[in-house]
């Protein structure tokens, strides 16, 4: 019997003197699909926050799988300034994605020594590094996205969606946790992610309003 993703039991949170939610207790399984809903300021994005260790609970226990990675998409996605679409894109949690980050630095500085760059290609090589350029570019291909080099302050909201979506679904994680996933988009791209989400095989836990793409 394969090991909870996370485990929550009996988990409260309060915002100030508001009580968010009491007494919180589930699991999430592995390639579990899990999506909350509510009224606005019940907690869902909250909840998302604790599940990504970002926020710490007031009260209960949380378990993790050892060596669990997490995806986040966030509502709304934030970046540095003068950041383009890849610097975006690079700047990521994920451990792969960060791997490539210091390898490309390793590159560019002067003062590196070649044995760091030479073990930086090592694992490059050992864990799919050289790859995940290309993850990137398949996927924002498919959303008719062709120029990295876009300054993110110039793309529409839709435009930022897309991009934070494809840096979200191109991770390793074992979890996607996803806030408002469908704002922004149209149709197709709201079809796109749900094709994606299905054939990505990982579990996911969304927070939506859409509750068409609830029921897909």
């Amino acid at each position: 019997m394969s090991m909870a993703l996370i485990s929550l039991d009996s988990v409260s949170k309060t915002l100030g003197e508001t009580p968010l939610f009491t007494n919180v207790s589930f699991s999430i399984e592995p390639e579990e699909h899990i999506g909350f809903v509510g009224p606005n300021g019940a907690g869902k994005s909250t909840l998302l926050k604790i599940l990504s260790g970002s926020l710490e609970v007031d009260q209960g226990t949380i378990i993790r799988k050892k060596g669990l990675q997490i995806s986040n998409l966030d509502q709304v996605p934030q970046w540095e300034a003068g950041d383009r679409i890849r610097d975006f894109l690079f700047r990521s949690t994920d451990p792969l994605v960060q791997l490539v980050d210091r390898y490309e630095r390793a590159l560019q500085d002067p003062a590196s020594l070649p044995e760091t760059i030479s073990d930086l290609s090592h694992e490059m090589e050992e864990r799919g590094g050289y790859n995940v350029e290309h993850r990137f570019t398949s996927l924002l291909s498919e959303l008719d996205i062709q120029d990295l080099t876009l300054p993110m302050d110039t793309l529409s909201g839709g435009m930022v969606k897309k991009v934070a979506l494809v840096r979200c679904l191109a991770s390793d994680a074992d979890l996607l946790l996803l806030d408002e996933p469908t704002n922004h988009l149209d149709i197709d791209t709201i079809e796109w992610l749900e094709k994606k989400l299905i054939q990505s095989g990982k579990a996911f836990v969304l927070v939506t309003h859409d509750r068409w793409f609830l029921d897909a």
